[in-house]
């Protein structure tokens, strides 16, 4: 079936021809222009965005498979943590194309955000067809649980407020350490 698929502002962090190496060799006729940064402001320079119009003969969930992997593979920035599920996600979406892709490595690493292991990982099992490699797996675990450590120490750390400071310097002060104004006696009620 005949599609056409349009992107009014792609990021494309590699330019045009970096998103023609990703869409061209899936049977996708691209056209991209390159946008300005500010329409009203020319000498501002273009943008890292391009309005994208990708058109293919064949099954939606297919095109919509390729978009799911490879838009966030041209903004190279994915905003939120990449861990395991993403290698199994890269590899059910890629499922088909992604392994006889031309740029799979550059795909599977700007996917998993340059994680080694995870690339490496992804790599293996697309190339295989095997499992997971389990170096991969315990480095990427370890890294994992090295963060979620830290997370848990800043946040398990007392907060001090302004007045719990105020109040622990105040009780750290005694009467004997505070000099006497003239004419005012103190005297030790300890006994």
């Amino acid at each position: 079936m005949p599609l056409q698929a349009t992107f009014s502002a792609l990021p494309c962090r590699g330019g045009e021809e970096f998103l023609r190496k990703l869409f061209e060799p899936l049977g996708y006729t691209v056209s991209a222009r390159r946008l300005p940064l500010d329409e009203q402001f020319p000498d501002w320079g273009e943008s890292a965005c391009f309005h994208v119009g990708l058109s293919a003969c064949l099954p939606l969930p297919q095109l919509l498979s390729h978009v799911y992997v490879l838009v966030p593979v041209l903004d190279n920035d994915k905003h939120y943590w990449v861990g395991d599920d993403e290698v199994e996600k890269l590899l059910r979406h890629g499922e088909g194309w992604l392994a006889s892709h031309p740029e799979r490595e550059a795909i599977t690493r700007r996917y998993l955000k340059h994680q080694r292991s995870l690339v490496d990982d992804a790599l293996a099992q697309l190339t295989d067809g095997g499992e997971p490699n389990p170096d991969a797996l315990a480095e990427t675990r370890d890294a994992e649980e090295a963060m979620l450590e830290r997370l848990v120490a800043q946040v398990s750390k007392p907060a001090v407020s302004p007045i719990s400071k105020s109040a622990q310097v105040h009780n750290a002060l005694s009467v004997e350490n505070i000099a006497a104004p003239a004419g005012l006696e103190t005297r030790d009620t300890a006994d």
